[in-house]
């Protein structure tokens, strides 16, 4: 699934901005009000941030996915102060999903899942293909989402807010939280928050499938070069025996003196060290110093194997 649109689309919020509502205001009675909200809005941002970090940290340790996700989810909800946090890892054409991963404050209403309806009867889930944040302060109220009543009556959901999970224009899921027991106003930096934290989320995931693929790989390939050095030890002594043979085949008339090659030629003809050395005129330890010479030019192992190559490279 290709993400339809990069720009993240804001929800709405119903602060009370009128000029006229300020107007009435004055200037001493209004600095007071500023002020307390400049801090509060510090506040939010510092908590924010620190939850911010807590997610980086733990997604710069050597998790597995489920490790991580299910420790990012509880991250999220005790920071948020919420409900309930999520994370829902499927393929956008599903015709319903549920959530891998939920975290619960201890009183919020606990299900064994939590399923939603697919694109064609969610128009939260086409929001959230559509590259939007899906927003809603009161389920009960908000008009946007009125089909989506009785689901948020069956999981007692009064407040929530999504966002998707995407990858290089990939979708791969949602992250979000839920409030049961009241509405809940939620900041414009709680929501884009949230969205940072699936882009961080979106990465983990990417470097963790890569990386198991990437050990898979090499387990693999030591499997491999085991199977293989076996299977050397197995044929290495016919290997060597051939070895052998092909280097002898290389031998030439050349490499075998001519005095060797007088002996060769009786032990050719069955002739003993002694009946050699007669019919020669040599000593009997010439005859096998000649013979001895001879098999370790052409790594043979005795004298039938000399006779027979002889005879096999028609040397006579």
């Amino acid at each position: 699934m290709t993400r339809r649109s990069e720009t993240r689309s804001p929800p709405s919020f119903d602060g009370n901005t009128s000029g006229s509502r300020r107007a009435e205001i004055s200037p001493a009675a209004h600095g007071r009000p500023l002020a307390n909200a400049a801090v509060a809005r510090l506040e939010e941002r510092n908590r924010l941030y620190a939850l911010f970090t807590e997610i980086v940290e733990q997604v710069s340790l050597d998790n597995d996915l489920d490790e991580l996700i299910e420790t990012v989810v509880a991250v999220i909800g005790r920071g948020f102060g919420v409900s309930r946090a999520m994370i829902g890892l499927y393929p956008p054409d599903v015709e319903s999903y549920s959530f891998q991963y939920i975290w619960h404050a201890e009183h919020a209403p606990r299900f064994e899942a939590i399923v939603m309806p697919g694109y064609d009867h969610n128009p939260t889930f086409r929001m959230l293909l559509a590259g939007e944040i899906y927003s809603c302060c009161d389920t009960m109220a908000d008009p946007r989402f009125i089909t989506m009543r009785d689901f948020y009556e069956r999981y007692q959901i009064r407040a929530t807010t999504f966002v998707g999970l995407w990858r290089f224009g990939t979708w791969w899921g949602t992250i979000g939280v839920h409030q049961c027991d009241r509405p809940r106003q939620w900041t414009e930096e709680e929501v884009f928050f949230l969205q940072d934290i699936a882009d961080i989320v979106a990465l983990a995931i990417d470097f963790i499938r890569h990386r198991e693929r990437a050990r898979e790989q090499v387990l693999h390939l030591d499997y491999t070069r085991t199977e293989l050095n076996d299977l050397l030890a197995q044929v290495q002594p016919r290997l060597n025996r051939v070895q052998r043979s092909a280097s002898t085949r290389l031998i030439k008339h050349s490499d075998v003196t001519q005095g060797e090659m007088r002996v060769l030629r009786h032990v050719t003809q069955g002739m003993t060290n002694a009946e050699i050395a007669t019919q020669l005129n040599l000593s009997r330890r010439t005859v096998e110093s000649h013979i001895t010479n001879m098999l370790g030019k052409l790594a043979l192992r005795n004298r039938v194997e000399l006779a027979r190559f002889a005879l096999g490279q028609k040397f006579f």
